[in-house]
């Protein structure tokens, strides 16, 4: 796949992923229990293919030359992913003790917020990189 097609696949995949992810948040906050359930788990699926994409998408750019950013974007990536097993975990116990649902809600927000960075970090680095010579 040549640099430009893989990277329209890789906003396309980042946009569909983050549209479910703001459904997610509404359906939450309205306590859209079952459609706030499936569309978590859409948006981590689309989350696991973005990565993927993104890895993919790596290898034809010159990440390293991008400098801190490179290194500022796999922190936050790296941050982001494991920090959503906390907000899951919550909800899962939400379900059976209401009483943990305002802890959900924090850790997803702050989930979120790391996701943020991850992506605009992750955006910033790509508009830097260059293409590999092939």
């Amino acid at each position: 796949m040549t640099p430009p097609t893989a990277l329209i696949l890789l906003a396309f995949l980042l946009a569909l992923t983050v549209g479910a992810l703001a459904a997610a948040v509404v359906a939450g906050l309205r306590r859209k229990r079952r459609l706030h359930i499936a569309l978590v788990v859409i948006a981590v699926c689309g989350l696991v293919i973005t990565i993927a994409q993104a890895y993919s998408v790596g290898s034809l750019y010159d990440l390293e030359a991008t400098g801190a950013t490179h290194r500022i974007h796999r922190f936050f990536a790296r941050l982001s992913t494991l920090f959503l097993v906390a907000p899951a975990a919550l909800g899962v116990a939400t379900l059976r003790n209401p009483s943990v649902r305002p802890w959900h809600r924090r850790l997803a927000f702050v989930s979120l917020a790391l996701l943020g960075a991850a992506t605009v970090s992750g955006v910033t680095m790509m508009v830097l990189a260059s293409p590999l010579p092939s």
